[in-house]
């Protein structure tokens, strides 16, 4: 599965990992798997490693529904962790719309240590 995830309900954090090609029906399964996660709680910060991504196939009409999903409580942390361009550019679309969302809580970065240090989840 190319999305799979922990909560570690200890920290108040949840950590995804996204490979290989990820569809709008990945994330749509993901939302609602997380969703219905009992140890999930809509404040946990949450940590998106999509370093090992190949392809996302996901439209901008598909993103835009996706933003709607009040999954998170607004302003909660959410890092993204990217180091390919054109998976910035999906990044930087999903947190555009997040903040037209009035959420300023997504981040982007290109360091796993420095989404980390920015959730407070360093060691």
């Amino acid at each position: 599965m190319p999305v799979s995830y922990i909560v570690d309900a200890a920290r108040r954090a949840v950590l995804t990992t996204m490979t290989d090609v990820v569809t709008v029906s990945d994330l749509e399964a993901f939302v609602a798997t997380l969703g219905a996660d009992p140890r999930f709680e809509p404040t946990f910060r949450h940590l998106f490693d999509c370093r090992y991504i190949a392809q996302v196939d996901v439209s901008g009409d598909d993103m835009r529904r996706l933003v709607t999903n009040h999954l998170v409580r607004s302003g909660t942390r959410r890092a993204i962790v990217v180091d390919d361009p054109t998976i910035f550019g999906m990044a930087r679309m999903f947190q555009t719309l997040r903040e037209l969302e009035d959420d300023e809580g997504v981040h982007i970065f290109r360091s796993l240590a420095d989404a980390r240090a920015w959730l407070g989840l360093v060691d």
